[in-house]
Formats: C-alpha cells, structure tokens, sequence
C-alpha cells in the first residue's frame, strides 16, 4: 500500500517514488509485487506539498495507471466510487474524495494513457520498459515472430493499447509470459518486443482460430515470414479461450457457435441483444464478463477454460453467466439484476439457466478498489450488509457517527441509502 498524498509529496514526483516498486523486485526476486492500493484525492485538505485536485488525481492516476500497466505491475486503484458516508473521523472532505466515479455513478475522470509521459525509473531490470534501446537477442527474437506489433520502436506503437493486451495475456495465460516477467530471458527488451514475444506464443497455440488470434485489439499482426516463437514448457490450454474483463475488445472473439450453445443461448433469463458478437459492442461484453466473473466466480465456471460453454462464442458464454447471476437475485434487485452496463437484456418465455454451483450470490456490490482497468461495476446496486439490520432505514451503532444509520457493518446517509433486509442501497433503488 502506498498513498504519497499522505506522505505530502508533490504531484511533479509522485508517481516517480512510487517506482521504489522496482528496488522490491530486485530484493524479492522471482516473486510477483503487487500494489495492495494507491490513489489520490480531488478535495479536502493538502497534506505538505501535496495539494488534493481533479487535476492533480487525474495526472497521478495517468502516471501510475500507465506506468503499471506498461510493466505488468498488478495493482489496486484507490477507488472506483466516492465515499461519502464518512465521516470527520476519516479525514473529512479528503477520504470521501477519492473515487474515479462519484457515489451515483457518473465519472470524475478516467486513466488516460497514450500521450501521458510515464515515470522514470533508475532500476536496469524493468519487467517492460518503454524504452527504444533493444539489445541483438531482442531483436533476434522480434524477427522471428509469427504475431508481433507493427514496429519494433516502443514509440510507433500506442502503449495503452500494449499494456492492455499484455495485462489481458499475462493474467490469463502467464505461461506465455514466463519469458518477459522480472528475471526472465527477455526482460530486459522494450515493452513492444516483450508484447510481441508472448502474442507470437499465444498466435502459435491457437492458429486453428485463424488470424483473429493475433489481433489482440488492433495491437497484433501476424508477421509474412519468421520462425514460430517457441512456446514455454507449460502446456497451452486445449480449449478456445474465454474472453477476460481486461481482454482488448477485439483480441480472440469466437465466432463459432454449437448447437449446444445456441440451444443454452435460448434457455437463459438474462441475455445479449444479439447471439452475434458482431452485434453487441465487445468492449461492453468485457467489461460486464470482468466485473462478473472477478466477483462471482461461481457464475462463471461453465465459460472458463475447460468449462461446459468454454467453446461458444462470447456472447453466448456472457449470456450463461449473466442468467446464472440474475436468477439467483431477481427477486431482490428485479431487472436490475440483468443490466451489467446494459449489455443485459430480460429474456422472456425461457427456461431459466441451471446453476451447476448452487449457492447463494450475494448481491452485486460495486468494488472500490478496481483492478487494472479501473473499470466500474456494470450493475448499480451497492454494497451487500448483514442480516443485523431488518428495517430499511437501518440502526443506530457505536462505530457509526451520530447523524449515520449502520447497515451491515457499514455507515450510511438515510438521505442517499436504505437498508432493506439488511442490504445497503441507493435511494434511487428502494
């Protein structure tokens, strides 16, 4: 965990003492850092030189975000919503302010990467520098790429779109990374040759999917000619793989789509518009797919690699999911159990979708620590309390300031939230 607002450093250099990261890896090696949480505030107090802004946030989030994902750095962002139940206690105006969205879902500001520098690093073995220098073995080994980027120079190429195939890749197929992670034999190579290297691994595993297994986003082209980039020892899944929450919106669609799958298709309660990816935006099936499956794995065991569903196409497999959650919480959120961003539509005169897991979902929560995409929640509904608070206006508790309601553990405004059978909720939703 690391807040450099607490700390009072300036936002010019923020980002920059964030990288003591790198002296970590170098201490631990061989075993993967992860960030427990960061962020930094648009209002309250300033804390030395660090002075809370949107300005402020939105630079410190563009240089962290970016840097991270550029380098395969897994990380928390502090934090998806605002939260504005606390209280003085929590600092004040500073400990509500630090949610990309505010607490009724509209967006403050988003990560923007691309054209924002990332911070400099004093550390020689980055996992995925963005740097131009390229040593002969790096470039021994670009040329022999099957799937590689358009250039070699990590500047031709957009950098959010290689950390997002690369965050997509690395996190569902690391064998494929082995070789570009701290340590490994290209890890001193720039970000676009490391990319390249683990695309050219995957596009060899899954060649029966055709060139569509190198598009990764836009970012993948298969190469005219070049040796095949071997594969790491660890063997490739034998199924078509599922689409991920952090997958580029075009990287491996499966297009085809069994009998079986058609027939489960028409049996969920909770579908796409179309059982054609090409008519539903894929951006909004990732992100309803990630949020789902990220919470409520249990939903989404049929569509892994290996599942019942792991073949059928991504529509079809988000539908399976989407069912399997909306069944299981119908009855308290209505619709808005089927809306995941919009991408869900009710389904009407279906069987409903078997759940092979059979256990109770809790109801959908809104995470306020995102992982690398900093994606919000498709759905709307708030967090899930305990069963201590019957009533919908919620109780009195010693851990909650005098003017707040305690539902489940949480404290809450009874002007914003209701507290129905012990689920802490927008007003808008009572």
């Amino acid at each position: 965990m690391r807040f450099q607002f607490w700390e009072g450093v300036d936002i010019s250099n923020a980002a920059n003492t964030f990288i003591s990261h790198n002296a970590l890896k170098q201490q631990f090696p061989g075993r993967q850092i992860w960030v427990g949480e960061t962020g930094w505030p648009y209002a309250g107090a300033t804390q030395a030189s660090a002075v809370p802004s949107i300005a402020n946030a939105q630079k410190y989030a563009n240089d962290v975000v970016c840097w991270a994902n550029a380098n395969g750095v897994p990380y928390f962002y502090f934090e998806a919503f605002d939260e504005p139940w606390k209280g003085p206690q929590d600092n004040g105006a500073i400990e509500t302010s630090f949610g990309l969205y505010k607490s009724d879902r509209t967006q403050h500001y988003l990560p923007q990467c691309g054209s924002n520098p990332t911070p400099s690093t004093s550390s020689p073995a980055t996992s995925s520098p963005a740097t131009t220098s390229s040593s002969a073995d790096c470039q021994a080994m670009f040329a022999q790429t099957s799937c590689r980027t358009s250039s070699e120079d990590p500047n031709q190429v957009d950098q959010q779109s290689v950390a997002n195939a690369r965050g997509w890749l690395c996190a569902n197929y690391p064998q494929y990374c082995t070789d570009i992670s701290s340590g490994g034999k290209y890890s001193s190579c720039n970000s676009v040759e490391q990319l390249s290297n683990a695309m050219s691994q995957y596009y060899n595993a899954y060649q029966s999917q055709g060139d569509s297994a190198c598009s990764f986003g836009g970012v993948g082209h298969v190469a005219n000619s070049g040796t095949p980039t071997p594969t790491s020892s660890t063997p490739a899944p034998s199924s078509t793989p599922a689409t991920s929450s952090s997958t580029p919106a075009t990287s491996t669609p499966a297009t085809g789509s069994s009998t079986d799958c058609q027939t489960m298709f028409s049996q969920t309660t909770c579908r796409t518009a179309s059982e054609d990816p090409a008519q539903v935006d894929q951006q909004s099936v990732a992100n309803a797919r990630g949020w789902l499956c990220a919470n409520y794995p249990q939903y989404c065991s049929n569509i892994v690699s290996g599942g019942q569903y792991s073949s059928c196409n991504s529509v079809e497999q988000l539908s399976n999911a989407m069912s399997l959650y909306y069944n299981d919480n119908k009855a308290a959120q209505g619709d808005q159990a089927c809306n995941f961003g919009g991408v869900g539509h009710v389904a009407s005169g279906s069987t409903p979708t078997a759940n092979p897991n059979a256990q109770t979902a809790p109801t959908a929560q809104a995470s306020t620590n995102p992982s690398t995409q900093a994606t919000a929640a498709p759905s709307t509904q708030a967090t899930t309390g305990g069963n201590n608070t019957p009533g919908s206006t919620g109780v009195k508790a010693s851990y909650c300031p005098d003017t707040l309601y305690a539902c489940g553990g949480a404290c809450y405004n009874d002007s914003e939230y209701c507290c129905p059978n012990g689920v802490l909720t927008q007003k808008q939703f009572c």
